[in-house]
C-alpha cells in the first residue's frame, strides 16, 4: 500500500514536470518563435538513420552535403516531416532550408511551402498555414506573406493580417517592416496623417533613428521651398532627396519641370528635366532634356 502511494506520488511528479516543461516552452513562443532552433547537423553518417532518396542527394564540392529529399513521414530533429520534404543544408551541415511537401508543425506553429534558417539554426523566414500573432504581430498566412526574422529574433518583416497601432501609427493591412532594434521601417497606412507638417496617406517608411524616409504626400505639399505631390524622399538629416515636382520650379537658377527631382545630401542639385530650352555656361540645352549635375554644380552629362 505505501509503495503504491509512493508509486503515485513519483507519476504525479513527473506528469507535474512534463505539463511545466510544455507551459514554459508554450509561453515562449507566444512571445518569439524564433527563441527555439535547430542546432544539430548532417553528414553522411547521420544520413544513414534517416529514410530519404539517395537519388536526390546533391553534395558541395566539397563533398559535404547539400540536398536530399525523405521518403516518408519521420521525425528530423524534432520535427515531423512529410514525404517527398527537401532539405537543404549549410557546408556546416546545418539546416539551410526545407521546402515542405504539406503544412508542418515546426516548434508550434504550422508552417507551409518552405521555412529558412540561419546558419546558426536560428529561424530565418517561413511563411504561415494559418495568420497567427508573432511577437505580439498579428501576420497573415499564405504564398505572399513571407515573415522574416533577424537573427536576434525580432521580425524583419510580415503581411499584418489586421490593422493595429505600431508607434502611434495606425497600420493597415499589408507590408510591414521593422529594423533590428524594433524599431518601425515601413507600413500601410489605414488612415492620412501628420508626419512633422506633411500630411501623408498610404505609405510611410523611416530610418532607424525614427526620422522620415519616403512619404506618400496627400496632395500638392510645400517641402522646403519644393511644391511636392504623390511621393517625397529625405536624407536621415532631413535634407530633401527625391521629390516629386508638382508644378515647373526653377531650382538653383536651372528650370526644371515637373516630375522627378533629385538632390545631393548636402542640398546641391543632382537631377532635373528642364521645362524649357535653357543655356549653361554658353551651351544650349532642349527643353526636356534630362541634366545630372556633379556635387560641384558642373554638369555631369
Amino acid at each position: 500500500m505505501i509503495f503504491k502511494k509512493i508509486n503515485r506520488i513519483k507519476s504525479n511528479y513527473k506528469l507535474f514536470i512534463y505539463l511545466l516543461f510544455i507551459f514554459t516552452i508554450t509561453t515562449q513562443l507566444s512571445y518569439s518563435y524564433n527563441s527555439l532552433n535547430i542546432e544539430a547537423s548532417f553528414n553522411k553518417n547521420n544520413l544513414k538513420n534517416l529514410d530519404y532518396n539517395e537519388q536526390t542527394v546533391i553534395n558541395y564540392s566539397n563533398g559535404s552535403l547539400y540536398y536530399f529529399e525523405i521518403n516518408s513521414d519521420q521525425y528530423i530533429l524534432g520535427i515531423e516531416f512529410y514525404k517527398n520534404t527537401g532539405i537543404y543544408l549549410y557546408d556546416n551541415g546545418k539546416i539551410h532550408k526545407c521546402v515542405l511537401s504539406k503544412p508542418t508543425d515546426i516548434f508550434g506553429v504550422s508552417c507551409e511551402y518552405e521555412i529558412e534558417f540561419y546558419a546558426n539554426g536560428n529561424i530565418k523566414c517561413l511563411y504561415l498555414a494559418n495568420s497567427t500573432t508573432i511577437n505580439d504581430i498579428p501576420c497573415s498566412a499564405g504564398k505572399d506573406a513571407k515573415i522574416c526574422f533577424y537573427d536576434n529574433g525580432q521580425i524583419a518583416m510580415c503581411t499584418l493580417s489586421r490593422q493595429m497601432y505600431i508607434e502611434d501609427i495606425l497600420c493597415r493591412e499589408g507590408r510591414l517592416e521593422f529594423y533590428d532594434n524594433g524599431k518601425l521601417a515601413k507600413c500601410m497606412l489605414a488612415k492620412r496623417r501628420n508626419i512633422g507638417s506633411i500630411l501623408c496617406k498610404e505609405y510611410i517608411s523611416f530610418y532607424k533613428s525614427g526620422a522620415p524616409k519616403k512619404l506618400t504626400i496627400a496632395g500638392i505639399t510645400r517641402v522646403q521651398r519644393l511644391f511636392c505631390e504623390d511621393t517625397i524622399s529625405f536624407y536621415e538629416s532631413g535634407q530633401i532627396e527625391e521629390c516629386n515636382l508638382a508644378v515647373p520650379m526653377t531650382v538653383q537658377d536651372i528650370d526644371c519641370d515637373k516630375g522627378y527631382i533629385n538632390f545631393y545630401n548636402t542640398g546641391k542639385l543632382r537631377f532635373c528635366v528642364l521645362s524649357k530650352d535653357f543655356i549653361i555656361k554658353n551651351k544650349e540645352y532642349k527643353k526636356g532634356t534630362r541634366l545630372y549635375f556633379n556635387e560641384d554644380g558642373n554638369i555631369a552629362n
